[in-house]
């Protein structure tokens, strides 16, 4: 969360915007033991556990909404990496390295936003 946030926030915000979410991550961990034990006890744990199972997802569709809507793809700075100056400056000792860095920091991120397009797409 911390690497979009830094991506979408301008460098003079930065500061405010991190303040923000580091306050807003501790009234929820404080906040989420008062609120939840007495609604475990009025609606049992199977209610919550159902309800909990869909905040992430919910939270998820409402990022990649979000994201897409102020940069106009859903992953924003993602280009593929020249993989002969990586393996130079990190000197990847061993073939697996060679291969993890040759195989999967390969990106195509212009399938990907194809791919999300046609799934959120309201046609």
């Amino acid at each position: 969360m911390m690497a979009l946030l830094a991506d979408l926030t301008p460098d003079e915000r930065m500061g405010r915007a991190t303040g923000t979410n580091n306050v807003l991550g501790d009234v929820g961990g404080g906040l989420g033991p008062l609120v939840s034990l007495p609604l475990v006890e009025s609606v049992g744990f199977t209610t919550l556990y159902a309800a909990c199972a869909m905040l992430p997802l919910l939270a998820g569709g409402a990022l990649l909404v979000g994201v897409h809507r102020e940069t106009g793809m859903y992953l924003p700075g993602t280009t593929s990496i020249d993989v002969r100056a990586h393996d130079q400056e990190t000197s990847a000792s061993s073939d697996w390295q060679r291969w993890a860095v040759t195989h999967l920091w390969t990106v195509q991120p212009s399938r990907v936003d194809q791919w999300l397009d046609r799934l959120l797409s309201d046609k």
